[in-house]
């Protein structure tokens, strides 16, 4: 769609998960390169062939009850079940429904808490991967007080939680 980068994308300053060694690791979209291995669901691991960069006029924020958050354009595709090929665009996505989330690389279900549309203009941008056809992006955010204090806290002995959320390469 025009205004909505051409594809399918992320936010440029959202992080993704990629294999470093034997660890999983946080990267920013616009620092990732061809070759990196991107977690796609529990296991499975998928290597980017292409980048593609473009610009979204509406830049949503979809957050989890689980406590995940990704900033992308309103037709990028988030998984909502093991079986899903497809995926779900964010504009036809409702409040309440099921979404793919990784925690600290395994998958579980959460229902959507809010979608955002913050109406900004930002630059997005979309992996292709091979061989298979998801990767996982986004962030953590505090739920509540509680979960904030506990977040900074394990993130000063090291322990940081990496939660995002199972999107659709194309």
């Amino acid at each position: 769609e025009p205004g909505d980068g051409g594809q399918r994308c992320v936010a440029l300053d959202v992080p993704v998960a990629v294999m470093l060694g034997e660890q999983l690791r946080e990267t920013p979209f616009g620092r990732l390169l061809l070759g990196d291995a991107v977690h796609g669901g529990d296991l499975q691991f998928n290597t980017i062939t292409h980048i593609g960069k473009g610009w979204t006029d509406d830049l949503c924020i979809v957050r989890t009850f689980n406590g995940a958050e990704l900033a992308c354009s309103p037709s990028h595709r988030l998984i909502r079940n093991r079986v899903d090929r497809d995926g779900g665009a964010v504009r036809d996505l409702r409040v309440g429904e099921f979404i793919l989330t990784s925690i600290n690389g395994c998958i579980e279900r959460s229902r959507i808490k809010q979608i955002i549309h913050t109406r900004q203009r930002a630059q997005v941008g979309m992996p292709t991967v091979t061989p298979g056809y998801t990767f996982a992006a986004g962030r953590k955010y505090a739920t509540n007080w509680l979960d904030g204090l506990i977040m900074r806290l394990r993130e000063v002995v090291g322990k940081r939680d990496v939660r995002m959320i199972i999107s659709h390469n194309a």
